[in-house]
């Protein structure tokens, strides 16, 4: 299942306001539990980043890595599935922290903002794939051939 979040804010920084936006894009599929099969895009200001960003989920709680430094959510996702994600901020101001031009996403600017958006969306997409599938529930399966098997066992009522 696929989820969606999109957050706008204004960042001060002394005098100057500076707007931004962040956005995430999760799909979640089926995996086995705890498979680090999980994949994380950041985009900013409408370009690819070039440094790598990483995203795992050990046992329920997801961790988000970029720039040397991670960030946890207490709130555990589904450990059942795989996530792709793309992370997007649009901003006039992305500190950057190599000359590679590598974002510091996890420097106190957008953090919080950044972490509520992709952690959620995890919960979300996660918790959307495990809803149970419509159908014939046990107990009125049992019920469907009750009868025939009572009557089979019972020699028709009588034994």
């Amino acid at each position: 299942m696929e989820a969606y979040k999109k957050v706008e804010g204004i960042y001060t920084d002394e005098e100057a306001k500076l707007p931004f936006i962040v956005e995430a894009w999760v799909i979640a599929k089926d995996a086995p539990k705890d498979s680090d099969y999980h994949n994380i895009s950041v985009i900013t200001n409408r370009t690819p980043t070039l440094g790598q960003s990483q995203l795992s989920v050990n046992s329920g709680r997801p961790r988000f890595t970029s720039g040397g430094c991670y960030r946890s959510h207490g709130k555990e996702v589904n450990r059942n599935k795989s996530y792709s994600v793309i992370l997007a901020i649009l901003s006039p101001y992305i500190p950057i922290v190599s000359s590679g031009k590598m974002p510091q996403l996890l420097n106190g600017t957008y953090d919080g903002e950044i972490i509520d958006a992709l952690f959620s969306t995890m919960r979300k997409a996660g918790a959307a794939t495990s809803k149970k599938k419509p159908g014939i529930s046990l107990l009125d399966a049992g019920f469907l051939c009750m009868e025939e098997a009572y009557n089979k066992v019972s020699n028709n009522g009588q034994y």
